[in-house]
This record gives C-alpha cells, structure tokens and sequence, in this order.
C-alpha cells in the first residue's frame, strides 16, 4: 500500500492539491470496469463511465480503453522532469553537483519539448513560471547573475537552455503566452540586465574558445549564432524595457563579432540572414528611443493615434532560406533559381504595414523592396508551386493534380 500511495503522489502538483491532471481528466471518458463485468458497487457515486455503449465496445477492442506504452512512457518522462522542478537545486554555489542538476533540467525539458505530446508542452510552459516550484531558481542558476562580468566557467547547459526557451511549442502556443512572457521577465530581471550579461558573457566564452582551439575546428556554430539572435529578439519583444538598455548596442556588436567567425563556413545567404536579424533589433531600439519624449505641462489638443498590438510578433527576414534568398535585391535573380523552386521554406515577402519593424530603416528603400518582392511574387508564384510539383514526380504520366488551382497550367503529356 505504501508504495501505490508513493507512485500516486508523483502526479500531484503543488497547486491543485488532488490527484494528477491526468488521471483527473480521463476518468469521465474512461468506462468502469465493474460495470462492464456486471455489478458496480459504487453506483452513481462512482466516477467512471457507466456507458452501456462504451461497454460493449470494450468486449470487442480492449486495448483501445488502456493507455499505450508510448502514452505511459511520455507521461513518466514528464513526472521525472517535474520531480526535478519540484525538488528544487540540492547543491550549492558553482559546485559539480549543482551543475549537474542544471544539465538535467534543461536536457530533460528539450526532450519534453522535442516530443509529440502538446498536452506536455503546455504543462512544461506553466509549470516552469509556477510560484510553487522552483522555476525560477533553476533559471537564476543558469542565467549565472552572482558572476555577470566574467567568462562563464561551465557553459554546457547553455545551448539546452536556449533551444528551451527558444522552442516552437512556446512560441507559436497562444494559450502559453502568459507563461512564455512570465518566463523571460524572469530571464530577463530588471530591464533585461539579468539576460543582457548572459549573453554577452556567452559570446565571450565563445570568442576566447574559438582562440584557444584550432582553427580548422569551428567552435562557432550556424545554429548556436540562431539561437543567440532568436532569444535576444524574444528578450526585445517580451521584455520592452530592455530595448532602452544601454548595454543592448554593444551586445548586438558583439553578436556581430562572433558572427564574423563563421563567414567562412557558412553560405552568403546564411550570412545575410544574420544580419538582417541584428539590422531588424536595431530597428527596433531605434524606434524605441524615437518614440521618447518629454512631457508638455501644458497640452492641448491630443492626438490618438492608432493603437498598435503588444502581441509579439514572429519577425521575417531575407536570408538562409534557399540560394536566392538574399537582403539586396539587386543581387536577387529575376527568374528562379533550381535551389528556389524546390525548397520546402516558405517565401519571405514584406508586410505593407509600415509601422511594423522592418530591417531597412529608410522608408524609401523599405518601399522598393517590398514592391519588388510583392510583384515577384505575383508574377513568379503560382509558376514555382508547379514546377516544384513536376520536379518531385517520378512518373509524370500518373501526375494530374497541381496544388496551385489559380496557376491555368495545363500539362502537356506529348510535348
């Protein structure tokens, strides 16, 4: 009996204070065995499903009313990382044991994130930010704010932690937000300072590896330099005070520099990429800092303008995606290219709201880029999404469906 009651007890969350969410939520669908072999002593107080349908469905296909071994596993997997979420971190300061635990943490988070269940993924966002757990502590830990100036002296966790708070489930989940917010509030600490030193302390860390290590060895990765550009732009857009930090040019400077180390091994469109992903975050400090004033004593006649949505928004830049996704568009080619027409990427075309951010300060320039890339893609368009559909046939003569119905293409068999 004890230890039934112990494996009950590794479901409970500190703040619901009954039995797991899972078996809280599936018991009204699940059907009551008693009833199905004739006799439930419980009657209607029992909290399963007397269904006579469901019953008879049961006789014939048992296994479809019992979690799956993928389902048991998925569901252990997340109460294993919680139990780390709720113990808190047992070692102290710098020590090996508390640096292990960190790893732990944020392995075993990208593993729940990196998994199909979405209903986990949810879980995982709130309970991260749960004032009842310890969230938070693992984040200050990582952040590293008692020793902001030096070099971080074990950064093995950093990648972990920023594929974490950097994950598609949290970001794209409207549901989660809230918690996404919450969660880089405590990331960022005031104004940003707590995230602003990590990072750059993260880019140091690299630049004074890369100089020790050989340089036929690339220390610096394509994807590390995403995921430092992915989380500062998250930091700015989540974190709007950290925009008017002073600190915040010197740091996109230094992402720069690092940046400049990967030039060699990494293709021209890679490359324009990541600048015009830290050309889009000076846009947005400048127009930050545009938009301070000093109040008048005395004002008359106020003006509303148009309210603009908080909601931080998924900001699309030129680069990375095929061979001719390039920021100039005077190096872009006017009919596609073969890389083009077969890449899975979606296309990047400009938004024609102007207030919204935008890699290109000047209004003119934004202009002409937009128009030309908008009326490429007009005339382009429907042409790439057939010819991307004849390309991937094996046999053509099997081949009749097109997935743009607006192209007007017809095909021509005996040509």
């Amino acid at each position: 009996m004890t230890r039934r009651g112990n494996w009950r007890s590794r479901g409970n969350t500190s703040n619901r204070g009954g039995p797991n969410s899972f078996r809280k939520r599936n018991q009204s669908e699940t059907f009551c065995v008693h009833f199905q072999r004739g006799t439930c002593y419980y009657g209607e107080r029992c909290g399963f499903s007397h269904n006579v349908n469901k019953a008879s469905d049961f006789r014939s296909n048992p296994a479809a009313y019992h979690p799956t071994t993928h389902d048991l596993d998925t569901r252990n997997q997340y109460f294993d990382w919680k139990r780390l979420l709720r113990n808190g971190i047992l070692g102290s300061g710098y020590s090996r044991r508390e640096h292990e635990e960190i790893v732990q943490f944020w392995n075993g988070a990208l593993e729940i994130l990196e998994s199909d269940s979405r209903e986990n993924h949810q879980f995982l966002a709130k309970d991260l930010v749960d004032d009842n757990l310890h969230g938070y502590d693992f984040i200050l830990a990582t952040a590293d704010a008692d020793n902001p100036e030096g070099v971080r002296p074990i950064p093995t966790y950093n990648e972990s932690f920023l594929k974490v708070i950097t994950h598609t489930s949290l970001l794209d989940c409207l549901s989660v937000d809230s918690f996404v917010g919450t969660l880089y509030t405590s990331f960022g600490g005031t104004n940003g300072d707590r995230a602003i030193r990590y990072l750059r302390s993260i880019c140091r860390s690299l630049m004074s590896k890369g100089e020790e290590t050989n340089e036929s060895v690339p220390v610096i990765s394509l994807d590390m330099m995403k995921l430092l550009l992915n989380t500062l732009y998250q930091l700015l857009s989540r974190v709007r005070r950290a925009r008017f930090h002073d600190e915040i040019p010197a740091l996109l400077d230094l992402i720069r520099e690092v940046g400049s180390q990967i030039t060699e091994t990494c293709s021209k469109a890679d490359i324009d990429g990541l600048e015009r992903r830290i050309e889009v975050m000076q846009s947005l400090i400048a127009s930050a800092n545009r938009s301070l004033f000093t109040p008048r004593v005395h004002e008359e006649n106020l003006q509303s303008g148009s309210a603009l949505s908080s909601f931080p928004l998924d900001m699309q830049t030129p680069g990375g995606r095929h061979d001719n996704d390039l920021a100039e568009i005077s190096q872009v080619q006017i009919l596609p290219t073969h890389g083009e027409i077969v890449s899975g990427n979606s296309e990047y075309l400009p938004s024609t709201n102007f207030l919204q951010p935008h890699f290109l300060p000047d209004t003119l320039q934004r202009y002409i880029d937009s128009t030309f890339r908008l009326l490429r893609h007009d005339i382009f368009g429907s042409a790439k999404d057939v010819l991307r559909d004849l390309l991937q046939q094996n046999d053509l003569t099997r081949f009749s469906y097109f997935s743009s119905k607006d192209s007007g293409a017809h095909l021509y068999l005996g040509a």
